[in-house]
């Protein structure tokens, strides 16, 4: 990915699309807390994850509701929740930005979109916050919300930048639907998973140009900085490869989202796991993918295996 986000920069307008698909056969039989999920449902682990670090939730009566519609606004509360600003969003004051969200059940998340910059209205300075999300507008919003705005903007803008991005990044997941479709409770958790996954683009800085003030934009892949996403970023997440010994370390293979504090690249490392639900043997030395949420002392707690 690095190697093509490179290529792309440096000639905006060129458009490759690459689609690697590979099955990977689950090791670990996760149970499911909703009566409409099996771990045979499509996007299961996506939607699993998500809702143990409280990106999406159910419903009272214990469903998920895979195939439901999502509306603008429901949208909208899951990105604040993937940049973990749900506290932020419910404590700030700010003004309504819409005539027609001043009195919405969403209207300080669809504020704080507003304010991160990755959502916008309609000319009549209307949200619609009640219409359901298509694709391409969930890939826009995705975009946007961890920090491609510019160069989507650069490469055409709306619609054909946000949907190179969305596709560049990894965001794009081809689903078999137009871009005005609605995307489905399922098909949101899974470009959201994508967009959490991939590297965060920041300001580092601002240079005079002939326009005034631009922003100077670092991708954060690990080219000449570390590798940042919302799961590392914002959730203290990271992805490895490895197995469980029964000293409760896990011993890493591979790292996908790698830190060099916790994870030196190409090398197999050790962290301590603080869950006691996972000593138990038949974790032992099974092959997995791990999410682990690292504190400072570099000690984790497994958030979910797959």
């Amino acid at each position: 990915m690095k190697k093509f986000i490179a290529s792309l920069l440096a000639a905006v307008t060129a458009f490759s699309a690459v689609s690697v698909c590979m099955a990977v056969e689950n090791k670990i039989e996760n149970a499911s807390v909703y009566t409409d999920l099996t771990p045979q449902s499509e996007y299961f682990d996506e939607i699993m994850l998500l809702g143990k670090i409280g990106v999406i939730g159910g419903y009272e009566d214990k469903t998920f509701k895979p195939n439901q519609p999502v509306t603008r606004s429901e949208i909208t509360k899951m990105i604040v929740d993937a940049l973990n600003e749900t506290y932020l969003a419910e404590t700030e004051e700010s003004e309504v930005t819409f005539t027609d969200t001043a009195d919405h059940w969403a209207r300080l998340y669809i504020n704080r979109g507003v304010n991160d910059n990755f959502i916008s209205g309609y000319t009549d300075n209307t949200f619609r916050p009640d219409e359901k999300v298509t694709y391409v507008q969930a890939q826009k919003m995705l975009v946007s919300a961890i920090g491609y705005d510019q160069y989507a903007k650069q490469c055409g803008g709306w619609p054909y930048g946000y949907k190179l991005w969305a596709n560049t990044v990894g965001i794009f997941e081809n689903f078999a639907i137009s871009d005005d479709s609605p995307i489905t409770r399922a098909q949101a958790a899974k470009l959201i998973y994508n967009a959490m996954n991939a590297p965060l683009c920041i300001i580092k800085g601002y240079s005079n140009t002939v326009n005034g003030m631009s922003p100077e934009l670092m991708i954060k892949d690990g080219e000449g900085g570390d590798w940042q996403t919302l799961f590392t970023n914002r959730h203290q997440i990271y992805i490895a490869d490895g197995k469980l010994n029964s000293a409760s370390d896990f011993v890493i293979e591979n790292s996908i989202n790698y830190n060099e504090k916790y994870f030196p690249e190409g090398s197999k490392e050790k962290i301590k796991v603080l869950n006691e639900n996972y000593a138990d043997k038949k974790y032992y030395d099974v092959e997995v993918t791990a999410f682990l949420k690292v504190d400072d002392d570099g000690n984790a707690e497994i958030v979910y295996m797959r």
